[in-house]
């Protein structure tokens, strides 16, 4: 299986969750420490191990691959609060 990294550094993933999952009603729950969006919880957990990502998953939160240097896409699962 193939793996990619959509991101240049870490802020760049910040940045991406920043703009997806800290403005969705999914994001996580600081109160009750959980994940409401598995999307996030693979993204967080991807993110924190340094490892790469399936393009399977790049797909579900909207990266488009053909677009070089792009890191602060739209996620299409994204509820706005």
């Amino acid at each position: 299986m193939k793996l990619y990294q959509p991101f240049y550094c870490g802020t760049q993933g910040e940045d991406w969750k920043s703009r997806n999952c800290y403005r969705c009603k999914k994001g996580y729950d600081d109160k009750l420490n959980k994940w409401n969006c598995e999307l996030e919880w693979v993204f967080d957990y991807r993110r924190a191990e340094g490892k790469d990502y399936t393009m399977k998953f790049l797909k579900q939160i909207g990266y488009n691959y053909k677009i070089k240097n792009q890191y602060t896409w739209d996620c299409p699962k994204r509820e706005e609060v």
